[in-house]
């Protein structure tokens, strides 16, 4: 039996902008810079006119801005550095994933198997068990053991040693691109069933993993 092809995930922005957890935090930083940068800029100024616009005052100022605008910068860099929620769902393989653990707090862990191998096209594959614990996962019943299709994004890299995978990978539901039941589950049945008995054969890292804190291990 063929295996179905990979559907097409058309994210919903008003959909994406409620769920998607990726996000929240590059935005958060975002809005963190430019109020850093627009702070630096103020106390530059105050210290020009404190000191009466005099020639220490100006070089105060100067100094000043050019940080803000630093932070500035940064804070007009990090979208791009993280792509369009549309792009990250085109471009990154889609993964297997389960809930493990259901927290008291409403959020659950969940554990998917990817390929975390820097080079995935001339490289040997890295298959690894990542976690991600999320507030939210519209469409999906929350307990243990439900299926939930992923996208894998690579992260963090190592940098001395390991290079040949990454030492972090993010899981993003298909749940937070659509509001379409439909296509969570054409993305669950597009995966192959070796890869979900794989990883539910390799859950069993999930509590030694949780122990050392991590959020990756190469299987």
């Amino acid at each position: 039996m063929n295996q179905p092809a990979r559907p097409t995930i058309t994210v919903n922005d008003a959909h994406n902008r409620k769920y998607d957890e990726y996000y929240r935090d590059p935005k958060q930083l975002q809005y963190a810079a430019v109020g850093l940068g627009a702070l630096f800029v103020a106390v530059g100024a105050y210290f020009w006119w404190s000191t009466g616009k005099t020639a220490g005052g100006t070089m105060a100022l100067i100094a000043f801005a050019a940080v803000g605008l630093v932070f500035m910068a940064i804070a007009v860099v990090i979208p791009k550095k993280v792509g369009s929620p549309q792009h990250i769902y085109d471009t990154y393989p889609l993964c297997p994933a389960v809930i493990v653990e259901c927290h008291a707090d409403d959020t659950v862990t969940i554990a998917g198997l990817v390929d975390a191998a820097t080079d995935v096209a001339h490289g040997t594959p890295r298959i690894a068990l990542a976690t991600r614990t999320v507030r939210h996962l519209p469409g999906h019943q929350l307990q243990v053991g439900e299926r939930v299709p992923v996208v894998a994004v690579p992260g963090r890299r190592a940098v001395l040693k390991n290079r040949d995978h990454w030492a972090e990978m993010t899981l993003m539901p298909i749940a937070w691109a659509t509001p379409e039941h439909g296509v969570i589950r054409r993305c669950a049945g597009a995966i192959s069933e070796a890869k979900w008995r794989k990883l539910k054969s390799s859950i069993r890292h999930y509590e030694d993993m949780k122990q050392h804190k991590e959020t990756l291990r190469v299987l």
